[in-house]
This record gives structure tokens, C-alpha cells and sequence, in this order.
């Protein structure tokens, strides 16, 4: 089978396609990844092979005042003005006239989209090809659906497609995630989801921990006014704690911010969390979706300091299922976090180990492969 995968621009949405696009590969089919052009290092840095759409340019106004309105907004409102604006009109907008010529040139079988991605869905219902989405992280939010479908209700018209502003018809195709359905708390009517198990993140080793905590704010803070502060008031409280801080800055990120800072501080640019998880006793990071598995498919506790985007809901999981605690950030962050990072080395809450077993429990990515694979056969 050809199977096209499209992701909008960031790690953080292009990863979670990856395992069952390498489930795809091994399993003999023809893949195929389109993302915006800047991706080309990130998509065959993989091994698989890009076929670009255009991209938001940085510097269009739009996206500008958008960012602008941020500070100014309650969270949830915050929130919705992005999922409309930056991912439903913007990004779907540049990218769908690449999207539709290449769903008609290279003719895939089925499309599996992040879920954030509109383009590759839209093309694919007006082609009549199956398609399926994977959420990066929660999969229950029906409200950032509504929002983001509604910034494609022009877009829709202009394919011929029903109108959709609440996003009902983002739920047709089959949803897959990551996220276990305790930590990810379905509403009520939510539509099914197939939630599988991560092969990226691995579970804890069970043997001896160094005293260390593992420190990130994730590959896109980094170009962010607030991430050095940020950044060294996390690393400033593990070292006060009295423990290592095992520090990625992300590739744009520079660990000379962190130089003066006293205590055992390792700090690299990219950490592989597959080798540092097993052996440190905490997380402390910013509550995006990737660090947030990847700590507690270890069974480790995470101390989160949500900055922006869906961080804050991410947090107040983690929280909910008490496997972790959240610290906002602010004025005196660092004494903040010092507290909060001792309170959970000196005893771990007891979720963490809870959902590492979920997590754990959770079919691998073939059974996402086989639904894909269903929908072709159909």
C-alpha cells in the first residue's frame, strides 16, 4: 500500500507519526511524509521521504498578531485563537494547495495525519482516500477540534466539502494516541481511540537510580524570550536540592546560559532520554506531550512548569492522577521548584508507577497498522 503521512512543523508533531511510520516500512509499504519544506533534515534524518508543502512564512502579520494577542489573553482563549488562527487558517491555508496536488499525483492509499494537520485530511476527504490521525498528546479535546475547525470552514467550501465548524467530522476517521485513557481523562460522547504504546520510551529499569533529575523545556522554548530564566531557575533548584542535573538545552538552546550555575550540572544541546530516564529519579520539564510519555513510561515523577501551547492541560493531568506536581511559572520559581523537586525524590507519587504500567499495558503500534491497512481493504 502507499502510505501518505503529513504533519504540520515541529518535532513535536512530526514524532509521533514516526513509529508507525517505520511500522509501515517494515511492513513493505510505500511511504511517503509531506510537512512544510523546512522539515527536509527532520523527515529523512529518519530515513523517510519528504514531500514538501509551503509553510507560514515567520514573517507573515498574521501569525505576528496573533502571537502579539497571547499575553494578553486568559489560557483557554489563548488557546482557541491558536487552534483557529495558526493551526486551522494559516498553516491549512499554505499548505493545501500542495497537499491536494500531491494526494492526486502520488495517489496514496490511505493518509495519516498529526493531528494538528489539516491539510492532509481535507485533501484526502476531497479525494475520497481513507485517512486516520494521530494526536501528539491529548486526545480528548474536543474543544481545540472545534477551534481549529473553524478556521477551515472557508477552505472546506472551496473543496465542495460539508461544513464542519464544530469539527464533528474530524472524529469520523479512526483517532490514535499515546496518552492512557486515565491520564487523558475522555469526556463524555468523546469519540473511540486506539491508544498504543510508544516503542521510543522506554519503561524503567528497576535497578538503581543516581541522584540526578532529568532537566528539558523541550526543542521549541529555546527561541522563546523567557527560556533562559526559565531554564535556569529548573536547573538552580535540582543543584540546591542537592542532586545532578542532567540539562537538555535543545538544538537552539545553549548550555553556556547554565555555566555559572553551582552543582553538578551536565548540560548538552540533546540528551537521548532512552539513556538518561533509567538512571535519574525525577523529570523536570515543561509538560509537552513527548517529555511528559517518555518520564512516565519510565515510572518517573515530573515536576511540570507549563509554558505555552497545551502545557497547561498536559500539567493539570499529571497532576490529576498524582503523578507528578505542577509548578507555574513566576516569581520565585526557583525556590518553587528546589521544594517541589524534594518533595518528589524524597518519595515518588504514586502515579507515576500507575501509569508506567498502563502505559506498559498498552497494545504496540502494529495494532495502528492494522486499522490503517483496514481501511484500504474496506
Amino acid at each position: 500500500m502507499r502510505m501518505l503521512f503529513t504533519t504540520t512543523s515541529g518535532a513535536g508533531h512530526f514524532l509521533p507519526l514516526v513509529p508507525l511510520a517505520d511500522a509501515a516500512c517494515a511492513a513493505g509499504h510505500d511511504v511517503g511524509v509531506a510537512a512544510p519544506a523546512e522539515s527536509t533534515g527532520m523527515v529523512e534524518g529518519v530515513g523517510h521521504r519528504h514531500l514538501p508543502f509551503g509553510g507560514v512564512p515567520p514573517d507573515d502579520p498574521r501569525r505576528g498578531a496573533v502571537f502579539g494577542a497571547l499575553p494578553t489573553l486568559p489560557q483557554m482563549e489563548a488557546m482557541t485563537l491558536v487552534g483557529r488562527e495558526i493551526f486551522g487558517r494559516l498553516n491549512t491555508s499554505y499548505a493545501l494547495p500542495d497537499m491536494v496536488r500531491t494526494v492526486h499525483s502520488w495517489r496514496p492509499d490511505v493518509v495519516i495525519s498529526d493531528a494538528a494537520e489539516l491539510a492532509g485530511g481535507l485533501a484526502a476527504e476531497a479525494a475520497d482516500v481513507p485517512s486516520m490521525r494521530v494526536h501528539p498528546g491529548l486526545a480528548s479535546r474536543t474543544d481545540f477540534d472545534a477551534a481549529i475547525a473553524s478556521g477551515v470552514v472557508e477552505l472546506r467550501a472551496e473543496l465542495g466539502l460539508p461544513a464542519d465548524p464544530d469539527g464533528r467530522l474530524l472524529r469520523v476517521p479512526p483517532q490514535v494516541a499515546y496518552f492512557p485513557e486515565e491520564l487523558d481523562e475522555p469526556a463524555p460522547g468523546a469519540a473511540p481511540v486506539l491508544r498504543i504504546r510508544d516503542p521510543r520510551h522506554v519503561a524503567g529499569a528497576g535497578g538503581a537510580r543516581e541522584d540526578a533529575v532529568y532537566v528539558t523545556l523541550g526543542s521549541e522554548a529555546a527561541s522563546m524570550p523567557f527560556f533562559a530564566d526559565t531554564l535556569r531557575a529548573a536547573v538552580a533548584a535540582v543543584t540546591a536540592a542537592g542532586l545532578a542535573a542532567v540539562v537538555t538545552t535543545g538544538r537552539d538552546g545553549d548550555p553556556a546560559v547554565l555555566a555559572d550555575i553551582p552543582g553538578d550540572v551536565r548540560a548538552e544541546r540533546w540528551v537521548d532520554p532512552s539513556v538518561v530516564l533509567p538512571i535519574v529519579r525525577a523529570v523536570v520539564c515543561h509538560a509537552g506531550a513527548g517529555t511528559t510519555l517518555a518520564a512516565l513510561a519510565a515510572g518517573l515523577p515530573v515536576v511540570a512548569v507549563p509554558l505555552f501551547a497545551e502545557q497547561p492541560l498536559n500539567a493539570a493531568r499529571i497532576a490529576a492522577v498524582d503523578a507528578g506536581v505542577v509548578v507555574l511559572p513566576g516569581p520565585d520559581l526557583a525556590a518553587r521548584l528546589e521544594s517541589a523537586v524534594r518533595a518528589v525524590t524524597a518519595e515518588a507519587p504514586p502515579g507515576a508507577a500507575r501509569m508506567a504500567a498502563a502505559m506498559a499495558a498498552l497494545p504496540d503500534v502494529s495494532a495502528a497498522l492494522a486499522v490503517a491497512e483496514g481501511l484500504v481493504r474496506r
